[in-house]
């Protein structure tokens, strides 16, 4: 989204956001039409979406990215692009799915900027993830070597390799963002499985929960979306999109308050646990969640996953402003509604 001046007047360019029905996507559409932005919004499965007030003047297609054909019209007139679509959450993470993650991710991800790029699009903020960084000791910046695991992370730094190769070719501004895992009402990810499993009393600690974790909100993510696609387009640039990090007895702990449950306080200690699957997963590739399965989650969540957001946050201005214990109690309550509400049908 770049900024047209007109007399004593700023208005908003028309940007267009791709996955707008995502956990991600439909916050930064949100954001963006309560703006009064000239808004384009493409996804596989709009449904109620437009009906929102703030969506009256919007431009919606229903397409697939997958599908090229289907982008040759959405881009016209569009002055920024936040591609937001993706495949995530999957926690059946069978070899099975890896042509899935490829083909939406990296082959998704090319049709889109190419798309873009066609129609003169000039400013492209590509929702890539610190996943491509894959294991690692310390705090990880920009300048960090990325060592993808799994299907995920290396489809979506092949998603980084052909995007930016398009926007060389055109001369299509490109931001790479890096968001860390993500949280907030409609989650459907690792913090949701985190809250349920201690909500049915399912949750043991792994490892001691001094371990420290990047989390933000939703809302600061899409945030940062939309101050990367705004003003004037800065050549190519990738930034992680962190806020503070944050101890896992503390997220733990909140998490338990908030559903007035109290968590076991017996600590399995995690490197016999990680040496026992990596011989199961040996055994049998479809053992304990596959290659990308079990043995990854408690890699996630019982060691320190820390990144440095500090390049966006003295570049751009960007500042997360969700405290944690708010976002996690908002998220929380969204649970709760749902699981009564699903009680109820």
């Amino acid at each position: 989204m770049t900024t047209e001046s007109t007399g004593q007047e700023q208005r908003l360019s028309p940007v267009l956001v791709t996955g707008a029905t995502g956990f991600l996507g439909r916050e930064v559409s949100r954001q963006l039409g309560s703006q009064g932005v000239g808004l384009t919004l493409l996804d596989h499965q709009l449904g109620q979406l437009c009906k929102h007030d703030i969506y009256a003047n919007v431009r919606a297609f229903d397409a697939d990215i997958t599908d090229r054909e289907k982008l040759v019209g959405p881009f016209h007139g569009a002055k920024a692009v936040i591609h937001a679509a993706g495949l995530a959450h999957v926690f059946d993470r069978s070899s099975t799915m890896d042509d899935a993650f490829w083909r939406v991710n990296a082959d998704g991800s090319e049709n889109v900027a190419r798309a873009a790029a066609e129609a003169g699009v000039r400013q492209f903020v590509l929702i890539s993830s610190t996943s491509v960084y894959g294991l690692h000791e310390g705090i990880v910046d920009e300048t960090s070597p990325c060592r993808p695991v799994g299907a995920y992370g290396m489809s979506k730094l092949e998603a980084e390799k052909r995007v930016q190769q398009i926007a060389l070719e055109h001369g299509m501004g490109l931001t790479i963002l890096r968001p860390v895992t993500m949280y907030g009402e409609g989650d459907p990810g690792n913090v949701l499985r985190l809250i349920r499993a201690v909500d049915r009393r399912r949750f043991l600690w792994i490892g001691n929960g001094v371990n420290r974790k990047s989390l933000l909100h939703r809302n600061d993510v899409a945030e940062a979306c939309i101050l990367a696609a705004s003003g004037e387009p800065r050549g190519i640039e990738i930034y992680n999109v962190a806020g503070p990090s944050h101890e896992m007895r503390e997220i733990m702990s909140t998490i338990a308050r908030e559903l007035h449950r109290t968590i076991p306080p017996v600590h399995l200690p995690i490197k016999p646990l990680l040496a026992a699957l990596q011989i199961l997963t040996h055994l049998s590739p479809t053992a304990a969640g596959g290659r990308n399965g079990l043995m990854d989650s408690l890699r996630k969540w019982s060691q320190d996953d820390v990144y440095d957001g500090t390049k966006m946050q003295q570049q751009l201005g960007w500042q997360p402003r969700v405290r944690l214990g708010d976002g996690l109690r908002s998220e929380v309550s969204w649970y709760l509604d749902s699981r009564l509400g699903s009680h109820a049908g």
